[in-house]
């Protein structure tokens, strides 16, 4: 964003405007929308008010690919990830089929890298308490 000192910028002529506002993406049929003409034939641009139409601000859904992730970076087990799940979504939405979420997120992160490395040891020790009683 610019700062709030370049929020208007003042032109001698439309075209010096129109050509900021082109180099943004701006399309040129909302170009009045960001440009007026003062009383002394100079145009205020408006670089604020377009940096705004092309980033506009949204707000961020719970998605329950959101939930599993926060909630496996967070530490949380598989167990108490379902749990949530199924308290923010309903059961309905989180039935019994759906319980492979969270181990499918956990893996995702692990192949993507973004799981940290403390979470890797934890889970090599439990495939090994695994392998105990295999034995």
């Amino acid at each position: 964003m610019t700062k709030q000192a370049d929020a208007v910028k003042i032109y001698k002529r439309r075209d010096s405007a129109t050509a900021v506002l082109r180099k943004m993406g701006i399309k040129s049929s909302d170009y009045a929308s960001f440009i007026e003409k003062m009383g002394d034939g100079r145009f205020a641009c408006q670089i604020a008010r377009a940096e705004m139409h092309l980033n506009p601000q949204t707000s961020t859904k719970i998605t329950i690919s959101s939930l599993c992730r926060s909630m496996i970076l967070d530490g949380k087990t598989n167990e108490e990830i379902l749990t949530a799940l199924r308290e923010e979504f309903g059961e309905e939405r989180i039935g019994p089929e759906k319980r492979s979420y969270p181990c499918w997120y956990r893996c995702e992160l692990r192949r993507k890298g973004e799981l940290p490395p403390a979470f890797e040891t934890s889970t090599q020790l439990n495939s090994n308490a695994i392998h105990r009683f295999e034995d």
